[in-house]
């Protein structure tokens, strides 16, 4: 029994899945009908109908000539009824409240909308944040690889020239009783732009002396940068030549400088600018001293301490100290 009823079902859902079979069981619900009156109100090839009508099964009897509706079938079309009517029926019988039931089905559709653009908003912002969360990592990410970056370049650098060192500070020196200039001159790499060089200076000068801490673009040495100066040497007719000067600050007695520079060599100098001649020979001056002031000081003595200052720390940068002699 229970698989009989099981199997009922299964044809009365099967018969109300299909539009053709649904619209049989209607016809049939108004009137008895012949299988040639089904095919011309239908409007489908024999073959199609007669596959319909296999499919209803026990849902539909045949009497002679005409097909009727069974028991089942008058149960199926009663299903369809409620469950496509019951609005109608309801609507038609109480019709006061049809504007109720409108107003609550808007309402419905209110709250969902609201909830629906709210979780968009929440997603929105969600996503938003978790974007400016990923911004902010690979702006972490680039800061801690910049140095990297700088301490590989400064590496290929020391690699490329084993004289040239890599520190976080070097030093320059100039004594007025030697004829070297070896310490006076310090050659440094800036590993990036806008890096701020810092110089602190100690010296025994008199105020009235002319030493100068000089920076000059390039190697000054070997002519790097440079540009024609003539009248240094007009009478004689002849050319000299000086590499760019960054900056020239006086020294007297204990102060300290800072530089921006941008990216690149940087010639600096105790007893510059230095000058290249003509035919390629250094030019470096020497402080101007009077004469009192030399029997005051027999020994002028200045340092200078160079470190290269990344925010408010220090960073590695190149230097080359310079053997003039060998030039």
């Amino acid at each position: 029994m229970q698989r009989q009823d099981d199997e009922l079902y299964t044809t009365i859902f099967n018969a109300l899945r299909h539009g053709v079979r649904r619209k049989v069981l209607r016809i049939l619900s108004r009137q008895d009908v012949s299988f040639t009156e089904l095919l011309n109100e239908l409007k489908i090839s024999s073959s199609h109908l007669t596959y319909h009508l296999d499919s209803l099964g026990e849902l539909i009897a045949k009497d002679e000539s005409k097909y009727t509706l069974s028991v089942f079938g008058k149960a199926a079309v009663e299903m369809m009824t409620n469950i496509e009517d019951p609005p109608r029926r309801y609507f038609k019988n109480n019709s006061g409240e049809i504007y109720k039931y409108a107003f609550s089905i808007l309402l419905t559709i209110l709250v969902m909308t609201s909830a629906l653009l709210m979780n968009l908003v929440d997603i929105q912002a969600s996503q938003q944040l978790l974007l400016e969360n990923q911004e902010a990592e690979i702006k972490a990410l680039t800061d801690e690889l910049k140095p990297l970056k700088r301490f590989s370049e400064l590496d290929i650098l020391v690699k490329s020239n084993p004289e040239i060192r890599v520190a976080s500070q070097a030093s320059l020196s100039y004594c007025s009783s030697s004829d070297a200039f070896d310490d006076s001159v310090l050659l440094i790499y800036v590993p990036d732009n806008n890096r701020v060089l810092e110089v602190t200076v100690m010296s025994s000068a008199l105020s009235d002396s002319t030493i100068s801490l000089s920076i000059q673009r390039g190697n000054a040495l070997l002519n790097e940068s440079a540009t024609p100066v003539p009248e240094l040497y007009k009478y004689d007719e002849s050319a000299a030549w000086v590499s760019e000067i960054v900056c020239i600050k006086p020294i007297q007695d204990e102060s300290s400088h800072n530089i921006i520079l941008s990216k690149g060599w940087y010639t600096l100098s105790l007893a510059g600018p230095i000058v290249l001649t003509e035919n390629g020979e250094l030019s470096i001056p020497e402080p101007n001293l009077q004469s009192n002031q030399w029997a005051i000081t027999e020994h002028l003595r200045v340092w200078a301490e160079c470190r290269l200052l990344y925010g408010r720390d220090t960073e590695p940068f190149g230097f080359l100290i310079v053997d003039i002699e060998e030039l």
